[in-house]
């Protein structure tokens, strides 16, 4: 899903300007070009951008720019030329907006006289779209229950249901991890084709029409040796690339804590691998538990009508915790694997030239390059992935432990 960055800019700006005028004016209020308030009733025309605030947000008239609308109940049955923003309990959408529709709620629901111009990005339990509803390019989600009947004009890409997406969250893992999604992995039981996937849409969508093998399907042609062979080499080269320029910050940045990373990992590789295992178990799933945990609190203070100190809760949790996750995703993806390859360079220049040991990059070199090679082989590769990833991660935690605790001095100070 591609979001429009400097809309989303925008929404920052709105997220602030609605903390501070819920502070300080009633719900209806303007403050430097901004207009706040939690009604537009039928026949205003509003040349600016808006945002809705209230229990129950009504927009019935005609906004000629930017909707952002949080509230309990939310309803859209004028017409916005612009983008519409909503985070709410129930949305409904009964009007025309004439860019995309982005919504975080319990509920959406569009009605038989919606029409958007562009495409819909949802997040939530519940979607509906009733016939007749139209859609100009694509529709996009994840929603726990999807009933979907009306018209879609592009692609249609919605994340149905706890096994979906639970397949979703493990794959996404699992690409992180070792960059193998887990179909390459775990083959299907039954191959993809397009007719499979046309039709699964259709009946999602409420179609009776059957299709057959006669509806345009195309067999794939036959990948030429010399194309697959180049496809292979340049997917390990950009692996090799990216690892090495990662590899390279941390021999620049922090060059003392990569030689700790290392020594622990001869010193306890067993204890390492143990301990890796538990911070990645631990590292995925407490990011999603404290995730639920930071948005039931500022939706707490959303149903107390607090909604300028919600948004306040959530910018400041919430990127406390992305900055955390992002951090714990470099090691998963990137650091871990450093730390091994760097160990197994240095052990086998220790033997091989000495002397190139003095200088930490001919190692790392060595080390990524085996471990790309490694990483090519079907099935083994995914295998070893995962553990130098464990490995890695638990190296990394065993040497923080030993700086908490004070039995090593820190790096600076060595």
């Amino acid at each position: 899903m591609i979001i429009n960055l400097k809309r989303w800019r925008r929404l920052t700006f709105y997220f602030a300007a609605l903390f501070v005028v819920s502070l300080i004016s009633p719900p209806s209020a303007h403050a430097q070009g901004l207009n706040i308030r939690d009604r537009i009733y039928s026949g205003e025309v509003l040349d600016e951008d808006i945002i809705l605030n209230g229990d129950l947000v009504i927009m019935s008239g005609t906004v000629n720019g930017d909707v952002f609308a949080a509230g309990k109940q939310v309803v859209i049955s004028g017409t916005v030329n612009g983008s519409l923003f909503v985070i709410g309990d129930q949305v409904e959408i009964l009007g025309t907006v004439e860019d995309s529709v982005y919504v975080t709620a319990v509920t959406l629901d569009l009605k038989s006289t919606s029409k958007i111009g562009r495409s819909v990005y949802f997040l939530g339990v519940s979607l509906l779209t009733e016939k007749d509803s139209f859609i100009e390019r694509d529709l996009n989600g994840i929603s726990l229950g999807a009933r979907l009947a009306g018209t879609v004009n592009g692609n249609s890409q919605v994340i149905v249901g706890l096994v979906e997406l639970g397949k979703l969250i493990l794959d996404s893992i699992n690409r992180v991890t070792t960059g193998i999604p887990i179909g390459a992995v775990i083959p299907s039981a039954a191959p993809t084709h397009p007719i499979a996937q046309a039709r699964e849409l259709q009946i999602m969508a409420g179609s009776a029409v059957p299709l057959t093998q006669d509806d345009g399907a195309v067999d794939p042609d036959p990948v030429d040796p010399g194309t697959a062979a180049l496809n292979w080499t340049g997917d390990r080269l950009r692996m090799f690339i990216s690892l090495l320029v990662v590899g390279a910050f941390f021999i620049w940045l922090l060059p003392k804590w990569l030689e700790k990373w290392a020594d622990k990992v001869g010193e306890r590789p067993f204890g390492s691998t143990g301990w890796g295992l538990g911070i990645y178990i631990v590292g995925f799933i407490g990011f999603f538990i404290v995730l639920l945990i930071f948005i039931a609190i500022g939706i707490s203070l959303a149903v107390m009508t607090l909604w300028g100190l919600a948004f306040t809760f959530w910018g400041l949790a919430l990127s406390s915790l992305s900055l955390a996750f992002a951090i714990f995703l470099l090691f998963v993806s990137y650091g871990s694997k450093i730390i091994v390859a760097f160990v197994c360079g240095r052990w086998l220049f220790k033997r091989l030239y000495p002397r190139a040991n003095k200088h930490k990059l001919w190692p790392l070199l060595l080390g990524l390059l085996l471990y790309v090679l490694i990483y090519a082989i079907p099935f083994l590769g995914w295998a070893i992935s995962l553990i130098v990833t464990f490995i890695g991660l638990g190296a990394v935690w065993l040497v923080y432990q030993d700086w908490a605790n004070g039995r090593s001095a820190k790096p600076d100070a060595v």
